[in-house]
């Protein structure tokens, strides 16, 4: 193979992220306990996916039955593995000397080939370096016999057939086999490593670490991401990455600098057939991205991956007692840089979402006194002006006021002359001490009704925001969480042992604001579940604090479905909008999507049957989402699970014998069959135990 030095490709992936990212929301399926390796081949007679494991320790091979845990052993210890041609494994020898093939069958191997350095693989052909004077040698399964197609090179990569790669041997060249004899064609200039997968090839570049596709033609290549800890390429050529701290795990969409987040941390991926499968950090367990989203409409919840324009209205009624708070520091608390409430959707979101400012108008003053708009007007329209509601009427002059210095009319971007908060989300600010929020519909008159027009568009809805002596991130927050993202409220007015408390922002909103609970983020398109089954074995794993990697583990049983579930994640806090919790550790929250299942739970222990009735009838947000808490009550504890204490770090078991302890149940009241043991005390990553037995 020549080697030439030419022209350098300037052959750019992630920093911290890809330079534009899209939602994708893939959950990750685990199927392994610690790895080693891994080795992803395709079948292309049964057109599937193969995948097999070595173990750590033993270096033994397993293959995968497709089925979450069921791997079997099929081979011992090698020096690699490798699939190639129509879907064969091969095997290096521990000490290199031989070439072995899978049969397919048990253990039984046998050996097509001598010596080697290396073997690679792909839907091409198995290729293999000859020890001595590293040429490489393509290996005829069907006539059972070796053949030189070049020299050396410092790696080599396989695609389908016809495409065969090399990076010369000092790196300044990459080169393509002709399929003729030796020879070869140059197509590209220095490069630190090159990726192949189906008919694509990939380079990065020595220097920057930016990663460029080739397009097909010599010295032709379009930069397409910016540098990653490690790529990989599935049968079909979509590429794969690693940001290079590790904590995220993109796909390249086809377009330059254009990447989709599919997944939260991970150590190495490895890519083939249609699947990418990563490692775990920590743990070394195995994860597959199974392309199948726990996101979705639920009610008023659907995905989110947008930026959306608000416009805070700024109305003063002058209450003497409530004296409004500057423009500038309310400016800053919603839409400047961190604490923001901008800042707080980046965060939750992993960027997913955000907000945007179309305006920030006033302070207006008030046509009337305060005490005509708080009146008690059961008598209706008293006043014969046309208001029944001193608060509908403020609404209304607050945005006719707005009108004055703003184009209402430009944010009707479908131009079906009806302004919808995905358009422009609308926030009344008034003064007040003691925050208070709503989102209600709005109208230009009452008696009789008519609709708000301003700019040739209706206006339909809005959210009001009493602001609070120094405003209050946390009341925006939740306010506009009703109307940009459909969330629910979740607060409770009595004892209930499974509301979130601090733990979400939909439940308490103080001005230093939590974190919304992690079904609203699920729904949303905002997390990366990682799935276990009840079908894995015993093992441990690592819970990552959600609010850094906006990850969290999901628990499920295959055979009760996806409308029944648990949810794990670890709320540290760290320096994020959960710093200010009154614990760490655990979260564990029980989760049922199925109405007729969580409209007819009876009342928990200690709350009162007539006031469960009537919760009942106020949201799914109340009644679908469940916090388990290690201390029940009443009184209401909010503790989490916490491996430092006896009472809130013993085993969650499916059933326990202590009355003092609550247990993992379905809403049945059957025991789930889960158990978390080995609970540690908090930190940003949290080990514990996993194990499902049935009939528990």
């Amino acid at each position: 193979m020549h080697r030439t030095c030419f022209l350098s490709i300037i052959i750019g992936m992630i920093g911290l992220a890809w330079p534009k990212t899209f939602y994708a929301q893939d959950s990750w399926e685990k199927i392994s306990g610690p790895v080693k390796e891994v080795i992803v081949g395709y079948d292309q007679i049964e057109s599937s996916t193969m995948l097999f494991k070595v173990e750590p320790g033993t270096g033994d091979i397993y293959s995968y039955g497709w089925i979450p845990g069921s791997w079997k052993k099929i081979g011992g210890l090698g020096k690699t593995f490798v699939v190639a041609d129509i879907g064969h494994l091969y095997g290096l020898s521990p000490d290199g000397a031989g070439i072995m093939q899978y049969s397919g069958k048990s253990m039984s191997w046998k050996r097509i080939g001598g010596a080697a350095a290396e073997i690679y693989g792909g839907r091409d052909a198995l290729y293999a370096i000859n020890p001595d004077t590293k040429d490489i040698y393509r290996y005829d399964y069907i006539g059972d016999k070796w053949s030189k197609v070049g020299g050396p090179g410092k790696m080599f990569a396989v695609g389908n057939p016809g495409h065969l790669y090399a990076l010369g041997v000092d790196g300044s060249s990459v080169w393509k086999y002709d399929g003729v004899g030796t020879k070869w064609t140059q197509i590209g200039g220095p490069a630190a490593k090159i990726y192949a997968g189906g008919d694509k090839l990939y380079a990065t570049n020595p220097q920057t670490g930016d990663i460029f596709r080739y397009d097909g033609q010599p010295m032709k290549w379009t930069k397409v991401g910016s540098p990653g800890k490690m790529f990989a390429v599935d049968t079909y050529g979509t590429l794969y990455g690693i940001s290079p701290n590790g904590k995220g795990i993109y796909k390249f969409s086809g377009k330059p600098d254009t990447w989709t987040k599919t997944g939260a941390l991970a150590e190495e991926i490895y890519a083939g057939g249609q699947f990418v499968f990563a490692k775990n950090p920590v743990t070394n367990t195995l994860w597959r991205g199974t392309n199948e989203s726990f996101a979705g409409n639920f009610y008023s919840l659907k995905p989110i991956e947008a930026k959306r324009q608000v416009l805070a209205i700024l109305w003063d009624p002058h209450r003497p007692d409530h004296p409004a708070p500057s423009k500038a520091d309310i400016e800053k608390a919603i839409f400047g840089p961190k604490p923001s409430v901008k800042d707080f959707f980046n965060e939750n979101s992993d960027y997913h979402f955000t907000i945007e400012k179309a305006g920030l108008l006033g302070w207006f003053n008030a046509d009337k006194p305060a005490e005509h708009y708080w009146a008690n007007k059961d008598e209706g329209d008293a006043n014969k002006d046309g208001w029944i509601s001193g608060h509908v009427e403020k609404w209304a002059e607050a945005i006719r006021k707005a009108d004055s210095s703003f184009d209402f009319g430009k944010f009707d971007k479908n131009k079906d002359k009806n302004l919808s908060p995905d358009e422009l989300s609308i926030l009344i600010v008034i003064p007040q001490n003691n925050p208070f929020g709503t989102q209600r519909d709005v109208v230009g008159r009452e008696n009789p009704i008519q609709d708000l027009i301003v700019d040739g568009v209706k206006v339909p809805t809005m959210v009001e925001a009493y602001i609070g002596t120094s405003p209050s991130m946390g009341l925006v927050a939740h306010e506009l969480s009703h109307i940009l993202l459909g969330a629910g409220d979740m607060y409770f007015d009595k004892f209930q042992p499974y509301a979130a408390g601090p733990y979400s922002l939909m439940d308490q909103s103080p001005s230093f604001p939590p974190h919304l609970d992690p079904f609203h983020k699920l729904k949303l398109g905002w997390l990366y579940p990682k799935v276990i089954t009840n079908q894995m074995a015993p093992d441990k794993e690592v819970v990552f604090d959600v609010e850094t990697t906006n990850e969290v583990l999901l628990l499920y049983d295959v055979q009760r479905g996806k409308k029944e579930y648990f949810i794990v994640e670890n709320r540290w806090g760290g320096n994020s909008y959960d710093k200010n919790l009154p614990h760490k550790g655990l979260a564990i929250w029980h989760i049922m999507e199925d109405a007729k299942t969580f409209e007819n739970l009876p009342a928990p222990v200690g709350v009162d049957a007539s006031k469960w009735n009537e919760y009942k009838n106020q949201g799914w947000a109340r009644n679908a989402i469940r916090m388990i808490r290690p201390i029940y009550g009443p009184p209401f504890n909010d503790a989490l699970w916490d491996g430092s204490s006896a009472s809130t770090g013993y085993d969650i078991m499916p059933k326990d014998p202590n009355p003092n302890h609550v247990s993992l149940k379905w809403a049945d009241g059957s025991p789930s069959g889960f158990y978390i043991r080995s609970i540690p005390s908090p930190g940003p990553q949290m080990q514990i135990s996993i194990e499902f037995r049935p009939n528990m």
